[in-house]
């Protein structure tokens, strides 16, 4: 891949998204406080460090699985066909009354021929945006992929309590 960006609508058949999608929004999901952007990492200037925060629970990270949870996810992950897994994550963050979009940064960018692939659990108004301009909505049960070289960020939601998404860093 290079700054083509792939968009895959309806990415599951839809009894493997529910399954997901019931477990990462089921109240006893553990999820864990962290920073959207580390400090010196990407461009979050806008931010200010009160929306510098989401949920989020690290599924996978140097090759091995981080969360019992792992297996849940194995629908995606067959269908990707990776020839290896680098890092799975999910992502959580809450309702704003405005779109805060958290700055542009790259996923892995010291890893070349890697992929990214960002899957929405939750249809909102929120996006994933790119530094040419490009957006892309958040849709429920869409994958889009994109080397994880490209500068991209995501945002808050305005229209639902939380926006949902994994993040897959893989190589195809």
């Amino acid at each position: 891949m290079t700054n083509e960006v792939a968009i895959y609508d309806n990415y599951l058949p839809n009894l493997e998204f529910q399954l997901i999608k019931t477990q990462l929004f089921n109240r006893n999901f553990p999820w864990y406080l962290s920073q959207v952007l580390q400090p010196g990492e990407g461009n979050n200037t806008n931010v200010t460090e009160s929306y510098n925060f989401q949920m989020v629970h690290l599924f996978y990270k140097d090759f091995i699985p981080q969360s019992s949870g792992m297996e849940l996810l194995n629908p995606i992950i067959t269908k990707l066909n990776p020839r290896a897994l680098l890092r799975i994550k999910a992502n959580l963050t809450f309702k704003t009354s405005k779109i805060i979009e958290h700055g542009y940064h790259t996923d892995l960018p010291d890893t070349e021929q890697c992929t990214t692939g960002v899957y929405y659990l939750n249809s909102t108004d929120g996006y994933t945006k790119f530094s040419n301009g490009e957006m892309i909505e958040g849709i429920e049960n869409r994958l889009v992929l994109f080397d994880s070289r490209l500068s991209h960020t995501g945002t808050t939601c305005t229209n639902a309590d939380a926006r949902c998404v994994l993040n897959i860093n893989f190589i195809p």
